[in-house]
Parts: structure tokens; sequence; C-alpha cells
């Protein structure tokens, strides 16, 4: 990578399972100087839809983002015509075995085939650079003096790099078409199994097809039971694949990747919640628009419920030898500004090109303590079996993604739960890297400590 920025810059490769290079900024890695290079080099561990950003301040709000999309013949989702993926069969068996087992073996049972990939990368938007907005977030009256503690609501959303937007509102000097969309074509009577990254950067996105029932087949690169529904919400960095039969009569249908706008706390007036791409079915004039209104789908689930997803290939955790429990707050810094706290620590990133890992390496050979009063680490010095309550004390929810790892769920419930008071069996539950858990509640994640080095949360 050419760091031809004005300012540092770290890419964080999701899915890669990388230790000293995750490409977190402060915990592993100082950054990317301008005008020096960085080679990332890494050896393809696992599968499924991922996605890579920046991870320098604010950046990848900006649009430093991408897919990552990684296959495997153990993949349980296949091409209809294998020829397609010939080409990384021969790299997914040079990969070394995935350090959890996370869908390491195909289950012929649980297979399921498509005929084409289409990629979605999708997520809210702000007029002004990330930086601006972040500025008015911690502030102390909140963004546009609304109140301390508000989330700053984003102005629209984009669908693979396309929006509609209010233009009264774009920044002066800004060149603005507002109802612009994205446009792409399908062959009729084939399988597409469209893959779905919120790349954004607060709000959960509403994803459907007009006239489409969408069969969800994988969340977070776990492939799951088939569950047929009309829509998915997807929140901040998760990853889902659906399925989309084009088997209904020839046209143009509005493909929908809607702003959820319940964690917004006032109202924005350049905001545009509603965002859309448009599918034409081959031989259609590129002129056609969709119609107003949406094909009913009649009996069909109208959204997915995520706490019911069950993965394809059943892969039960062992049971839990440790226990570890945090409580995540918002709440006002020591210098009067807005963040977030883990056990009432708030993190600030090492500068000065300081990394939290140089600080673990000299602990190694002075047995001094590894964090100060901005780090707040949790450490296992051998292979443990981890359950970590996560006790969200917030009023709005939270997505949270493990680094490194690919937890299973094990248990969620209203209020707080204490070690004393654990009482899990688990059954093949759900494994994903990112999780919500809504607000005044708790989640029971499990891993294994079996991937060393520092890894965020």
């Amino acid at each position: 990578m050419d760091g031809k920025l004005k300012w540092d810059i770290i890419i964080i490769w999701r899915g890669s399972r990388l230790s000293i290079l995750k490409g977190t900024y402060g915990i592993t890695e100082c950054g990317i100087a301008p005008g020096s290079t960085f080679t990332y080099n890494w050896t393809v561990q696992n599968f499924g839809t991922y996605w890579w950003h920046a991870h320098y301040g604010t950046q990848y709000s900006d649009g430093i983002v991408g897919a990552l999309i990684l296959h495997s013949p153990n993949d349980t989702l296949k091409f209809s015509n294998t020829s397609i993926t010939s080409n990384t069969a021969s790299l997914a068996a040079r990969s070394t075995p995935q350090l959890d087992a996370l869908s390491s073996t195909s289950n012929a049972s649980a297979e399921v085939t498509y005929d084409e990939d289409l990629i979605f990368v999708v997520g809210d938007i702000y007029n002004q650079l990330s930086g601006i907005v972040l500025q008015t977030y911690v502030a102390p009256d909140g963004p546009e003096g609304t109140g301390l503690g508000n989330e700053p609501v984003p102005d629209g959303a984009t669908l693979n790099g396309i929006g509609q937007s209010n233009c009264a509102f774009a920044p002066e000097g800004t060149e603005c078409n507002g109802s612009v969309n994205y446009n792409f074509t399908v062959q009729p009577n084939k399988r597409y199994r469209m893959r779905v990254i919120n790349a954004g950067s607060f709000a959960d996105v509403l994803f459907s097809v007009d006239g489409h029932p969408l069969t969800v087949v994988e969340a977070d690169a776990t492939a799951i039971e088939p569950t047929v529904v009309q829509s998915v919400q997807v929140s901040i960095a998760q990853r889902y694949s659906v399925i989309i039969e084009t088997n209904q009569t020839a046209g143009a249908f509005f493909v929908h990747a809607d702003l959820v706008t319940d964690m917004f706390t006032y109202t924005n007036d350049a905001t545009v919640v509603t965002q859309t791409a448009v599918m034409r079915y081959s031989g259609v004039p590129d002129t056609t628009m969709p119609n107003s209104t949406s094909p009913s789908l009649g009996n069909i689930t109208g959204l997915l419920d995520s706490t019911t997803l069950v993965p394809a290939v059943p892969n039960s955790p062992p049971a839990a030898t440790k226990t570890e429990m945090v409580f995540m707050t918002l709440q006002l810094t020591g210098d009067s500004t807005w963040g977030g706290f883990w056990n009432n620590t708030a993190w600030v990133p090492e500068t000065g090109g300081n990394a939290t890992v140089f600080q673990t390496a000299k602990a190694a050979l002075t047995g001094s303590s590894v964090s100060d009063s901005s780090q707040f680490i949790l450490t296992e010095n051998d292979i443990q079996v981890v359950d970590l309550i996560i006790n969200n004390q917030d009023d709005g929810d939270h997505p949270i993604h493990f680094h490194g790892h690919t937890p299973w769920l094990v248990a969620a419930g209203d209020g707080n739960l204490y070690p004393g008071q654990k009482n899990i069996t688990a059954v093949n539950p759900m494994r994903r890297d990112v999780f919500v858990i809504p607000a005044y509640t708790y989640q029971v994640i499990r891993f294994i400590t079996n991937n060393p080095g520092l890894w965020a949360l």
C-alpha cells in the first residue's frame, strides 16, 4: 500500500485473522505514514463475505472501504457452475486450517447453489467530512446543538457508491443530482447471491428487493439454514447473503437500502431515508423505471429475526472454562467530551509511533503491567474457553465486533447478568463476528483463546 494521503492510514482486512498486522491503530499498528509503503501479507484461513476499511480515526466514514470475498471448495454455498471457482480453489487448498473450525468442513445436506454473485456495499453518508461530524458528536452541546450524546443523524445513504440526496443541503459548490440510482441487469430464471455489506457509520440499513423474496443463507461468513423473508436489517459491519430467484415477469424493480431511523434522536432536514437501486431484467430498456408500488409478497415473513438464525453446519462450542464480565456505557470523559467506556475506562489510542503491541513485548521481558490508565485489557496466558458477559448499560443498541475471533452467541436477556447467575446450555448456537446488543440488555459470547495477539472488542 502506498501512503499518498496527507495523514497516516491503516487498513483492516476483516476475515484475515492476522495478529500483529490486524490493522488497529494504536493497538497493533502505528500507521502507514504519508509517503511510505507497507505490504499486508497473509494466508487465507477462512471463507465467506467480509470487507476491508481504513482503521485510523474516522477515515472509513469518508469512503475508504471495499468488499473482501473469500472462496473455498469447502463452502456450503456454491456456484451452480463449479468451474467459476476453479481459480480460487487452488488458493484455498493451500490455506492453513481455520483456527476454530468455523465452517471448516462442507456438509452436503447443507449445500445451497446459485448462479451468480452480486455485491452490495451499503451504508449511511454525511455531507461533511467525518472529522467535522465527529467533533459535533463529542461536543458538550451535541450535533447542531441538539444535546450531549446525540449521535449525528446521517444525510442519506449509498448503495455501491450511489444514493439519493436532498440537494438543498449539499455543501456549497458541490455538483448534486439527488435522484440518481445504481443500475444493474439480471438474467431471467437465475439464482443470484446478493452479498450485502453495511459499511456505514451509524444507521442500520433495511435491505429488500421489490417483488422478490429473500432467502437468507449467510450471516457474517457463517452459512445458516435458509430462511425466507421480505427484508433484512443489516447493522454496521454486518454482512448477509440472500438469494433471489429472477422468476418474475420481466421488468424493472427497486432494490432498497433504506435507513433505519429508530436510533435517530433528532430531525435532520437533509436526511433522505429511502434509498434505492434499480434492477432490470435482461431486455428491459434502460429508461424503464419500477412501479412506485411494490408487488405483494403474500404471507412471506416480513423482517428477518436475527435471533432465530441457526448455522447450517452444526458446530456446538466446548464448555466454558472461564468467565469474564464487562459493562459498556457512553458518558462524559474527563475533558467533558462524550465517549464510550468499558468498565469505566475510556480507551485512548497510543500515538507518536507507539502501539500497545510494543508495550506487550516489553512487558514479556520485564514482567511489568501492559496497560496504563487509558487501556482496559483482559489477559489470558493459555488456551481457555471464555464466556464473556457484556452488559449494555446505555440507552441505545450497539453493534459489537470482536477482532480475530468468531464467537458463539450463547445467551442474551434483559438487564445485567453476573457470573453467578449464568446457566447456559449451548447447542449449535449462532456464530458471527458482529452482534448487536440492545439497550439495557446483556449478551454472552463464547470464544477460544487459541489465536494469540492483541484483539480489540
